[in-house]
């Protein structure tokens, strides 16, 4: 039986800064009031993208089955001084350090990628205002920064090990693979352990029987030579392909 195993994770960040986009109406300003302070805007946009991995023969397909982007989602709102971005990149970075804790460390969530992403804003500004080309008029500058989140999502299907192991043996390879043969054959060593792994008994416990006046050895050797009871590895093979001591694989009806 095959289930279903959904992983998600975020993989990527991207940062945009938006100043206030202009009126079409609204002339530059000759002499364009200084800005004081810098109102920060975080609005996150989740890119999600859907893979389904499967696994057919021992290929492994990957498909990209879907991809949607979310609406932009309001984070919050911080409203600085512009000295702390006039200080440099440094002020910054430990003000956002302290407004987001969670994130200092994290590797997607990157604050020294949005910390130079303002920063640059704020200097591409600056510079309009000084060739007289800037169009904003007010002490607080608003700034939207978007954090754009590259969600992935895998999905794949998986046969648990346990499930593996419950295959049985086909018919046709238990009569024709396993071999019947004698105690004294396999055990040339006493120290030898001469025990059934499967029902933990000697291994010379009815290990033969009369019939229709013919002795039947009654022990079956597997091709990886591990020896056990007949009745016990022909149950064992009913709900299992594999040698319960070291997990030599026998064909099934499947395969």
């Amino acid at each position: 039986m095959d289930y279903l195993f959904r992983h998600r994770s975020i993989v990527r960040m991207t940062v945009e800064v938006q100043p206030p986009t202009p009126k079409p109406e609204q002339p530059p300003q000759t002499q364009p009031d200084p800005v004081e302070e810098i109102r920060l805007k975080f609005v996150a946009v989740v890119e999600c993208s859907h893979f389904l991995v499967s696994t057919n023969n021992n290929f492994r397909t990957t498909t990209l089955t879907r991809r949607h982007e979310s609406e932009k989602v309001p984070l919050v709102v911080h409203q600085i001084p512009i000295q702390i971005l006039d200080h440099g990149p440094q002020s910054l970075h430990q003000f956002l350090s302290s407004k987001f804790p969670a994130y200092q460390n994290d590797t997607v969530f990157n604050i020294h990628t949005i910390t130079d992403k303002i920063i640059a804003t704020w200097a591409e500004i600056k510079q309009q205002q000084e060739q007289n080309l800037s169009v904003f008029v007010g002490k607080v500058l608003p700034l939207t920064v978007t954090l754009r989140l590259w969600n992935v999502v895998v999905t794949r299907h998986e046969t648990p090990m346990e499930d593996r192991f419950m295959i049985p043996t086909s018919d046709f390879a238990v009569e024709e693979m396993l071999k019947r043969v004698k105690v004294e054959q396999q055990f040339d060593d006493d120290d030898q352990i001469r025990s059934c792994v499967i029902c933990l008994e000697d291994i010379s416990v009815n290990m033969e029987k009369e019939e229709n006046g013919e002795v039947i050895l009654l022990l079956l050797q597997m091709p990886c030579l591990h020896v056990f009871h007949e009745e016990c590895i022909k149950k064992w093979l009913k709900s299992s392909h594999y040698c319960p001591i070291c997990r030599f694989q026998m064909p099934t009806d499947s395969s």
